[in-house]
């Protein structure tokens, strides 16, 4: 999304309501993105390194659901500053949350 603001500004406001976009897209790419977090959380929580009492469908979600919000909020703001590092501090929160 960072490397192009116009497109990451088009895809968070103007898809959204077309849901023929988002039917389409959930059952595939997004999907796949979901299985992914939820596949680490449960290798994690398998290695002992993450809790083993935490959903990893609520994981993903509340993953995917900051990074959404991260992405849109920068979209929005009229500073300008890099997504990456708020992509990082979201991804901070989520494992520090997870850890043992």
């Amino acid at each position: 999304m960072s490397a192009n603001k116009p497109l990451a500004a088009v895809f968070q406001t103007e898809l959204r309501h077309s849901a023929k976009f988002l039917a389409e897209f959930s059952r595939t790419e997004l999907k796949q993105y979901f299985d992914l977090i939820r596949e680490i959380v449960r290798r994690g929580q398998q290695a002992g390194t993450f809790r083993p009492g935490v959903s990893d469908k609520i994981v993903a979600n509340c993953f995917f659901g900051a990074l959404d919000e991260m992405v849109t909020s920068w979209v929005l703001s009229d500073h300008d500053y890099p997504l990456e590092g708020a992509a990082v501090a979201v991804a901070d929160v989520i494992i520090a949350g997870l850890k043992v």
